[in-house]
């Protein structure tokens, strides 16, 4: 992921094609991207998850887009509590 001051967001899946999953993603994104807001989106039942997942927000699927919303207002809030 390339430094830039263009993206400010990042949203993944959780499943994704080839050897990195979304939760892969996101973490990268955030060590090298601190800034950056994240939401991961899964449609996967994750109570007996052998996987780790980011301390992200995550977004269930399906969702209406007033979960959107909200999942992205939340996103952009817990990033700049972390930065406080």
């Amino acid at each position: 992921m390339p430094t830039t001051s263009d993206i400010g967001l990042v949203i993944s899946d959780l499943m994704l094609p080839g050897e990195l999953s979304g939760a892969d993603v996101l973490q990268q994104a955030r060590r090298h991207h601190p800034h950056l807001d994240l939401l991961l989106i899964s449609g996967q039942d994750l109570r007996r998850s052998e996987q780790h997942l980011p301390d992200v927000e995550l977004l269930r699927k399906p969702f209406t887009r007033a979960q959107l919303a909200e999942a992205l207002r939340k996103a952009r809030a817990g990033n700049r509590r972390g930065q406080a």
